[in-house]
């Protein structure tokens, strides 16, 4: 909420309304998560500098950064959003929008693409620490954050890496028909995709899902989408900048508030 309006709205009440009652509540709980945050990175920077970044306690922390990483980026791109991620930092991918849609849609791919991505990026990671340059949490920047930047960028090379390396093989084995890269594109799904069904009943559809969703704002109807995607707290709250705890927080005030919502979740447990 903008302060001024937060302000005004607190000066044309009697009281805090609802809403600010709950800005005031994620206000202070996103503080306090911050802060007990940013206590623990430094415990796990000390860690890690200690031992050198081997052994178990080093292999701990590959594990939850290297799972906590390969959710955010499959995530980012079956949806597209990781090519406005690499915008951001100025990283050009020289991909097709058909490989792009092939990538999003073909699991097994994106799979591949992601395991050399993030080896990659754990090995830069483990030399700087080493070395004594990179992560620094006192500079403001959680490690998941900070592995999942380091990531954008081994991701560009994997991928290119894997396109020149189709490329060569078609050229040496493939014949014409073969060239075109949306014959590979491998749907999980064709149900998923929406093909085949009945456009009088998608059309219902959409207009019962736009009737839900009118009375949610735009971060609000993310976190639902989302959360019926499959995504976890910690995926949303690095898509939105927050934390996991607000988006929790934030969930179950939905849940409590929409009954349709409350019905989404235990249909998903």
């Amino acid at each position: 909420m903008n302060p001024v309006s937060f302000v005004q709205a607190m000066l044309d009440t009697d009281g805090p309304s609802d809403t600010a009652n709950s800005a005031i509540e994620d206000v202070i709980g996103e503080a306090t998560d911050k802060l007990d945050e940013a206590a623990a990175e430094r415990k796990i920077h000390q860690l890690l500098v200690e031992c050198g970044a081997r052994g178990p306690e080093w292999e701990l922390v590959v594990d939850r950064i290297a799972r906590y990483a390969n959710a955010v980026l499959d995530a980012w791109l079956r949806t597209g959003a990781i090519y406005g991620e690499l915008g951001k930092r100025r990283i050009r991918v020289e991909a097709s929008e058909r490989q792009r849609i092939r990538l999003a849609f073909n699991k097994d791919l994106r799979d591949e693409i992601l395991a050399t991505t993030v080896v990659n990026a754990l090995e830069a990671l483990q030399k700087d620490i080493r070395h004594g340059t990179g992560w620094d949490p006192g500079k403001g920047a959680k490690l998941t954050t900070y592995f999942l930047r380091g990531c954008l960028f081994h991701f560009k090379t994997a991928f290119e890496c894997h396109l020149r390396s189709e490329r060569a093989n078609l050229q040496n084995h493939a014949g014409p028909s073969d060239l075109d890269p949306l014959n590979e594109l491998h749907y999980d799904s064709l149900c998923d995709t929406g093909l085949g069904a009945d456009p009088a009943d998608l059309v219902s559809e959409q207009d019962s899902i736009r009737r839900h969703l009118a009375p949610l704002n735009e971060q609000e109807r993310q976190i639902v989408y989302w959360h019926t995607a499959g995504y976890t707290h910690a995926e949303i709250a690095q898509l939105l900048d927050t934390t996991a705890k607000a988006i929790e927080r934030k969930w179950a005030r939905l849940r409590a508030k929409h009954q349709w919502i409350a019905n989404l979740s235990s249909r998903r447990s």
